[in-house]
């Protein structure tokens, strides 16, 4: 009496029946409509303060929903997406067939970073920055050059400058940090030559 049908083409009925087994026919034209392609991607790992743009593709009269865990944010073809969550969109087009897809996002928080703003040294006497930081690779600039070899958190300068340290966490999400280091003259001392006195006679030692 009846059949589930999925495939396009011309279906038709035959009935026969009564007592001259009459029969009686009818036909349907069955269309089946493509859906809408939706890709927006793979899920992804990005930085504190990036974002990226989420395109779920053009067609004639199409119509969006987007979502982002559940929750209603957007009709529009192309979203930015700047927040963790499950991001999914449906796609309508004017037959009234959908798509769907979605991916997650995970923002990843920049490294933090603490550090003195200047530094003063006697000389060329040496002395020891030490920033406070939960990052995982580091790199030192001084004057905003490379510093090669220099990839520890420390670092012992000996020379003025502004020095530059860039820290990285395992997403390569980066946080700088800078520190002017400035060289200050040692004083000048000088007591003169050894002396030999006499009991109860003195003398001035002039620094």
């Amino acid at each position: 009496k009846s059949i589930v049908v999925e495939n396009p083409g011309t279906y038709t009925i035959v009935v026969i029946g009564g007592p001259n087994n009459c029969e009686a026919r009818d036909q349907i034209l069955v269309t089946v409509n493509d859906k809408p392609l939706v890709n927006i991607g793979a899920d992804q790992r990005i930085c504190q303060g990036t974002n990226i743009m989420l395109d779920a593709g053009a067609g004639q009269s199409y119509m969006y929903r987007w979502t982002r865990d559940n929750a209603n944010i957007s009709t529009a073809r192309i979203l930015t997406a700047d927040m963790s969550g499950l991001y999914q969109v449906t796609v309508t087009n004017a037959q009234g067939c959908s798509a769907t897809d979605q991916m997650s996002l995970t923002i990843v928080p920049l490294p933090t970073l603490t550090m003195p703003l200047t530094l003063d040294i006697c000389g060329s006497n040496p002395k020891i920055i030490m920033p406070t930081t939960n990052g995982t690779i580091f790199q030192w600039f001084r004057n905003d050059v490379i510093i090669n070899g220099q990839t520890q958190k420390d670092l012992s300068v000996t020379m003025s400058g502004i020095y530059k340290l860039e820290v990285s966490n395992a997403d390569n999400c980066k946080t700088e940090g800078t520190i002017t280091v400035t060289s200050r003259p040692s004083p000048t001392v000088n007591l003169g030559a050894d002396i030999t006195i006499c009991p109860e006679e003195m003398i001035t030692l002039d620094a």
